[in-house]
């Protein structure tokens, strides 16, 4: 059988299920048993993931490369919002993640670069991520 998605991570408590395929990204709740997809489809076709995929708290995150504007990133989604450029939150890299991890609030990566980088995550006041 030929399976479309490339990566798919679950959260901690196994009530979240997000996957990737060539493009975009996708999050299932099992509590609801609804999807959450991309509304506009254009934005969901402008991003590759290329470097993993996990869940931080209530966020999906995710090494990926930006089609419209030429570059590697690291993209954090909130869960309890639509999927929406709107809500991302976006952290430009030197190069193509290959592999990312988390460790409590730290979030590690491997570039293609050989470089790794570790990032101290935290929520703001209004549900946001903040990526420093």
């Amino acid at each position: 059988m030929f399976c479309l998605f490339q990566y798919t991570a679950i959260d901690c408590e196994g009530q979240n299920l997000a996957v990737a395929g060539r493009t975009g990204l996708a999050h299932y709740s099992m509590v609801s048993r609804k999807w959450k997809l991309f509304g506009n489809e254009t934005q969901e076709k402008d991003f590759v993931v290329t470097g993993g995929l996990l869940w931080w708290r209530d966020h999906v995150v995710m090494g990926c490369y930006s089609i419209l504007e030429n570059r590697d990133e690291i993209r954090i989604y909130p869960r309890d919002s639509r999927l929406d450029n709107m809500f991302v939150k976006m952290v430009r890299v030197s190069a193509q993640v290959l592999l990312l991890n988390t460790l409590r609030d730290r979030l590690i990566t491997f570039c293609a670069s050989g470089q790794i980088s570790i990032y101290s995550l935290s929520v703001k006041e209004n549900h946001s991520c903040k990526l420093f």
